[in-house]
């Protein structure tokens, strides 16, 4: 248990065309934390992601406003709900795949899923053994349980993209984003680091004060 709690690691990733979506992934505390590439133009840049198996919920920080949104399994099912009223049974439409492909990374070998949202090919995403990246066993297992968290909590609004994608422990050196057919942005693996990383990198800042969600956000047009 000392061991797992004291997992850390921190991803780093570079666009090397167009602006990538995704610019830091990292676990401390065990706690896993996503950011956007500070370039996206498809995503707020202020804005961070924050995966809390301990508490079964996902909590989005906006450090521009000083505000934080928290997702958590009662708000999700009445997300579903609503959605399920309005005649959306699979809110997100979010589909995943392999395609067969297979690429190195970076000197690490991956193999490429398909990501479709809303119907429409939005990523394609090179996932490589978090093993072969130099994570230790602690962070895997930490890893894991915060995706078997996000499969049981995003079940509810059609997210398999955890389970399906991330399982085995498996994470992206490649990142392919696209709209209306064409490719608009790739991200691949800068760097990888183990060190100890600060508690309060994975915390609500303090001042910050909780946003509801609308759960309108997730009505189909």
């Amino acid at each position: 248990m000392t061991c797992v709690a004291h997992a850390d690691f921190r991803i780093d990733y570079s666009a090397t065309r167009g602006h990538g979506d995704l610019g830091v992934l990292s676990l401390a505390n065990g706690k896993l934390r996503a950011e956007p590439d500070r370039g996206s133009a498809h995503f707020d840049t202020s804005s961070s992601a924050i995966l809390d198996p301990a508490n079964a919920d996902l909590i989005v920080l906006d450090r521009a406003q000083h505000r934080y949104t928290r997702f958590d399994r009662e708000t999700l099912n009445q997300v579903s709900g609503l959605a399920s009223l309005l005649g959306a049974q699979d809110p997100l439409q979010l589909k995943v795949r392999p395609n067969g492909a297979h690429e190195q990374v970076s000197g690490h070998a991956c193999d490429v899923y398909r990501i479709d949202l809303f119907g429409e090919h939005y990523a394609d995403y090179c996932m490589a053994d978090a093993r072969e990246l130099g994570l230790s066993a602690s962070d895997i297992a930490q890893l894991k349980r915060g995706i078997d968290m996000a499969h049981d909590l995003l079940g509810c609004i059609g997210g398999n993209f955890a389970t399906s994608v991330f399982a085995g422990g498996g994470l992206p050196v490649k990142l392919v984003s696209y709209r209306g057919g064409k490719v608009i942005g790739i991200s691949e693996l800068k760097s990888v680091s183990t060190a100890k990383i600060s508690a309060s990198e994975v915390a609500i800042p303090g001042g910050y004060r909780e946003q509801p969600i609308d759960p309108l956000m997730f009505a189909p047009d």
